[in-house]
């Protein structure tokens, strides 16, 4: 299989996404002033990139993804799992490191303006989760409401139940504060 082009690893699913936010819309299911974007692991990254690229959502949460190709590839190299990056970026971060700052939406965060919440999970992707730190730094400096939750011993998948509770109670209160009629 050729590679994808790597400008369009995150470009085409925002525009899947927001094709079906725009028919809820269009329906009047969906309040346009109050959508709120949650994602998890590749969701998160996909949310990442959105937060950078364009402001449609209310309030979003952030929840064990990536956003910094780079130090995601890094991190996979230590169990040999980084053969579908190589392919999606066509080649290693030193090979083609211009695909791979392309699609960083770490390389963006000067752009965010949505208020989000930026869960890790310290045995998940929390080893690489340097491009949601940077953007909750860059949403701080903004003066936009932002959040980083860090939740120790917890892997991709949260397992505690007392920290599934944490983490719902936390998400109902967010998206309230922000979603709310």
């Amino acid at each position: 299989l050729a590679p994808r082009v790597a400008h369009e690893q995150y470009d085409r699913d925002a525009d899947d996404i927001n094709s079906g936010i725009e028919s809820l819309v269009r329906e009047g299911i969906a309040d346009p002033h109050r959508i709120v974007g949650i994602g998890h692991s590749y969701g998160s990254c996909e949310l990442n990139w959105l937060v950078t690229h364009e402001n449609r959502f209310a309030a979003t949460i952030s929840y064990d993804g990536c956003g910094e190709p780079v130090a995601e590839f890094a991190a996979t190299s230590l169990d040999g799992d980084n053969a579908a990056l190589a392919w999606t970026f066509g080649g290693t971060p030193w090979a083609t490191p211009v695909a791979y700052k392309r699609q960083a939406a770490a390389t963006y965060a000067g752009q965010i303006h949505t208020p989000t919440m930026f869960v890790v999970n310290e045995q998940g992707f929390g080893h690489f989760a340097v491009a949601e730190q940077l953007l909750y730094e860059a949403a701080r400096s903004k003066g936009i409401p932002s959040a980083y939750v860090f939740y120790r011993g917890e892997p991709h998948v949260m397992q505690r139940v007392e920290n599934q509770r944490d983490l719902l109670a936390r998400a109902v209160q967010w998206i309230g504060r922000f979603a709310s009629p």
